[in-house]
């Protein structure tokens, strides 16, 4: 098992906003997007991300969900899955995706804030934690290793721990990316040109649903 500075992190975006992101240096959370008016193309249900944007974090630094930029543990996530399947309208094609991908040990470096959750952050049952050894003891690193995530019968609630978040307040800079990943090789063709030198590329089919 890897220390929690080594825990790989994961953000996921539609591969139109990738030189917008390159051109402002970094990720901004949804909710600085959405009042600046900034054009992105959107990956997510309107229901899910107008939740995120209310929906408060009970500690250090504070502010809503939607004041963070989120990251999984682990790729083929549930709302990669959603989306595959048609759940997410005007959006339903995973192979347009782009991960990018950083450490916890990157954004604690830099002196970024940030908080981490034991499931969906969007869920009441989720509970929020802000210490790297809480970070390695709530979160269940079992299911982020298994390919397959979906509720059973004796565990039902399987898919809302796989959606784990690590959450980086304010802005995530495009510094701390060290790779990207996407389906196929017209996507990576199709933003390469954009990407600093210092990140890491690779096509990846087997990260996506």
């Amino acid at each position: 098992m890897p220390p929690a500075n080594d825990r790989r992190i994961l953000h996921f975006t539609d591969v139109a906003n990738v030189p917008k992101i390159i051109a402002a240096g970094g990720i901004w959370p949804d909710n600085v997007m959405t009042n600046q008016s900034y054009a992105f193309r959107d990956c997510a249900s309107a229901d899910i991300k107008e939740a995120r944007r209310t929906k408060p974090v009970p500690m250090p630094p504070y502010g809503c969900v939607g004041d963070y930029v989120p990251f999984y543990y682990a790729p083929r996530s549930p709302m990669m899955s959603a989306i595959s399947k048609g759940g997410v309208p005007g959006y339903s094609d995973s192979r347009q995706l782009v991960y990018f991908a950083s450490t916890v040990g990157a954004v604690c470096a830099a002196g970024l804030g940030w908080v981490c959750t034991d499931g969906n952050a969007r869920t009441g049952l989720t509970r929020f934690f802000g210490t790297l050894e809480e970070l390695e003891s709530k979160i269940d690193w079992s299911i982020m290793e298994e390919r397959y995530w979906a509720n059973t019968a004796d565990d039902g609630d399987r898919k809302r721990r796989r959606m784990a978040e690590f959450l980086v307040h304010g802005f995530f800079p495009i510094g701390l990316v060290t790779g990207i990943a996407t389906h196929n090789q017209g996507i990576m063709d199709s933003i390469e040109g954009f990407l600093p030198p210092h990140i890491f590329t690779a096509v990846k089919p087997e990260l996506y649903i």
